[in-house]
């Protein structure tokens, strides 16, 4: 990651890898939603019900975070965990975006 060379201590590296890892699962989780949301009968219905799903889904893995990050603080950088994971899940979403097509 780019970002290791600016955060540099065991603290950073810590929060810039259970931030990305967590981004990773939430995007991946929504977006199975989504292809699994394809299959039903009102597929348009379906999409946004899972597209709510998928973000309720971010919005409580970022609050568990900040509330893991706040109990760790000191073993933990808090910065290098929101950050990673709010532009991993931006990066994560647009890889996986791909899969999805709607018609």
């Amino acid at each position: 990651m780019a970002a290791a060379a600016v955060f540099k201590g065991p603290a950073e590296r810590k929060g810039l890898f259970i931030g990305s890892i967590a981004a990773w699962a939430a995007s991946s989780l929504s977006t199975t939603g989504l292809l699994i949301s394809k299959a039903h009968a009102s597929p348009v219905k379906a999409f946004w019900y899972a597209f709510g799903g998928g973000m309720g889904l971010r919005l409580a893995v970022l609050a568990v975070l900040m509330a893991y990050g706040y109990q760790h603080d000191a073993a933990l950088s808090q910065p290098a965990l929101l950050l990673s994971y709010a532009f991993g899940v931006l990066i994560f979403l647009l890889l996986e975006s791909r899969h999805i097509k709607l018609k």
